[in-house]
Order: structure tokens, then C-alpha cells, then sequence
């Protein structure tokens, strides 16, 4: 997924320079970064973050505006490690470094970059290779949203720089209810994740999803709430988040 990059003292800049919204012409910037400010903003930046995901513990580091990756795994009575220190990938398998094929080291450095993009959302939205535009207010039942469109620089925007996503934002608490994607990787696909179990830890912000995909043809990115609303989408799977901890 995106190239992780530091950027959370910037983020504080923007929070502090930005404009309030203008209700005709909202600044999607503005909304990014009053959402991370709701998520803990610069509590992210001396954070330990710990959880486990289906197979995998996973750790993630951030010291100094810098940060480590690592996934840990068991496999025939081994321990084998993925490190992503700084965008530098490594793997372990009982402490001793192993050497990989640079198209598996790309493999497993993105696999475990994809984990932690979507669980340090909304904070990622703020990378420089990031590109935000406003798409349009939306709701569901009486809760209005602010829905934004992220596209990606091909320079820093990592292998899936043409991914297409759409965020909802809750206009009175900037929460991040709802999220798609248009991918194009392994044969492509359209996906609709729905948060839930929203908490907070050490205030930090996290969620798990249901994840879905459309059972009908989609053409626009912008129309699968409403399609979420019909019961027009598929459960595919659930992201849950187990032994969540913040130091």
C-alpha cells in the first residue's frame, strides 16, 4: 500500500493554518486534518502500537518522526520477522537474516505496509504524495458526511499509485465512518469498508471494518454508499484488530 512517510508536524501546521470550511467550496484539507486531529494527531509520533491480525503479531514503532514495521509469524516452528524500518524491508527467520528475491522482498514489504496504512487511517491521508479533492457531501439517515477522493503521485505513491479512494467524514465530528477503493492489482476490484468498533486507546483513534465488495456493476465510486444503503454490497470479510495496545 502508500510509502509510509513522517509528516505529523506539518500536519499540526495545517491544523493551525487551514480555514474554516467554507460550506460552497469545502477545503479538503481542512476536513484531512481536522479528522487526525480527532484520531490524536501528534500522539501518533512516540506511539508503540501493538495488535494482532488473523496469523500475525504486529508491531509498529514511531521514535523521533521515525518508524518500524514488524510482523511476526510462526511457520513450521519458526519465528520469521518482517521489518520495515524507514522503508528499508528486512526478514529474520529465528534472529538470522535471510536473503530474498527483490519481487518477494516488494511482496512482503508492501503486505505489511497495507496492514498498517488502514490502521493508522486517517493519518496517512496526509502524505506527501497524497492528492485530496472534494467529491461531495453525502449522508445516511440523519448523519451527514463530507466525502473526499485521494488519488496518489506516481513518485512516492508506491507500486498501487493508481488505487482510487473515497472517504466519508461525519461533518460534526470528522470521524472517518466509511471508506472504497478501485484497485488494480491482481485483476482489480472495487471495495467498501464499513468502521465499527471505534475506539480509543491512549488517545489514539482505531476501528475494525466489514469489508465488501458490490454484487452489481459499479461505475462510480461515489454512489456505493447509497448501494451500501440498498444492501447492494457483499460481506467479503471482517478487519478486526485483537490485542490492541498503545505505549
Amino acid at each position: 500500500m502508500k510509502k509510509f512517510l513522517i509528516w505529523l508536524l506539518c500536519s499540526g501546521v495545517a491544523i493551525q493554518c487551514s480555514s474554516p470550511i467554507n460550506e460552497e467550496h469545502p477545503d479538503p484539507e481542512y476536513i484531512i486534518q481536522k479528522a487526525i486531529e480527532a484520531a490524536g494527531g501528534e500522539g501518533y509520533l512516540e506511539a508503540d502500537i501493538r495488535f494482532r491480525f488473523r496469523d500475525y503479531k504486529y508491531e509498529g514503532l514511531f521514535k523521533d518522526h521515525q518508524y518500524q514495521f514488524k510482523r511476526i509469524g510462526y511457520q513450521a516452528g519458526d519465528t520469521i520477522i518482517d521489518f520495515l524500518d524507514n522503508d528499508v524491508y528486512q526478514r529474520t527467520i529465528n534472529g538470522l537474516t535471510v536473503v530474498l528475491h527483490d519481487t518477494m522482498a516488494i511482496k512482503y514489504a508492501a503486505s505489511v505496509n497495507s496492514v498498517f496504512y488502514f490502521v493508522l487511517l486517517p493519518l496517512k491521508l496526509s502524505d506527501p504524495a497524497v492528492r485530496l479533492s472534494y467529491d461531495g457531501p453525502d449522508s445516511l439517515g440523519t448523519k451527514a458526511y463530507h466525502r473526499i477522493k485521494v488519488t496518489f503521485d506516481e513518485e512516492g505513491g508506491g507500486e498501487d499509485f493508481e488505487d482510487i479512494f473515497l472517504y466519508w467524514f461525519d461533518q460534526e465530528t470528522y470521524s472517518m465512518d466509511f471508506l472504497a477503493y478501485k484497485f488494480f492489482t491482481e485483476g482489480g476490484g472495487i471495495r467498501f469498508r464499513k468502521a465499527k468498533n471505534i475506539r480509543e486507546v491512549r488517545g489514539l483513534r482505531f476501528a475494525d471494518y466489514d469489508n465488501y465488495e458490490p454484487k452489481i456493476k459499479v461505475k462510480n465510486l461515489s454512489h456505493l454508499l447509497r448501494h451500501f444503503e440498498k444492501g447492494e454490497l457483499k460481506l467479503l470479510s471482517e478487519i478486526i484488530l485483537e490485542d490492541l495496545s498503545v505505549q
